[in-house]
């Protein structure tokens, strides 16, 4: 199907996420938080947006599977003057220094080979620019654990 953008609820779209990949999340002993502030419509073709959500949230729960301890992933929506932004943070072992610019590069993997293609974040990357957005990813300050950040224009952009 082509792109179709019209006005979406952000929250909608990861509260869709989260309804489909919850149970496997509560599998896998990781506790899912929303934090979803309310929000202008972003324009967005809402399939490719719950394909970046769902990539995140995928990644969030790979870098986590193997780790004790809390594993926990929240997903947080925030408003910031013009920009509509979606955190995903984990809990996890974060990014290694050496992998964090090379995060969106197409085949780019920390994973053994046969769990992940490498292409998860760089189609993420890819649909966020379409939507004139950016989305960046780092290591969280205040714990461990990784944050990535989709910053997308509020409101009605045609």
């Amino acid at each position: 199907y082509p792109p179709e953008r019209r006005p979406c609820s952000l929250a909608e779209q990861v509260k869709r996420v989260v309804e489909l990949i919850g149970y496997q999340l509560q599998q896998d002993q990781i506790t899912i938080r929303t934090e979803l502030a309310s929000c202008p419509p972003v324009w967005a073709d809402e399939n490719q947006l719950q394909q970046v959500v769902l990539n995140l949230v995928q990644n969030a729960q790979q870098a986590m599977a193997k780790q004790a301890g809390e594993r926990q992933v929240t997903l947080r929506i925030r408003v910031d003057g013009a920009v509509a932004l979606l955190e995903v943070l984990d809990t996890g072992p974060g990014i290694a220094p050496e992998a964090l610019n090379r995060l969106f590069d197409p085949f780019f993997t920390t994973k053994p080979p046969g769990e992940g293609s490498g292409l998860g974040l760089s189609v993420s990357y890819g649909i966020v620019t379409e939507h004139k957005g950016r989305l960046r990813g780092e290591n969280r300050t205040d714990r461990r654990g990784a944050i990535f950040t989709v910053e997308l224009p509020a409101g009605e952009v045609a």
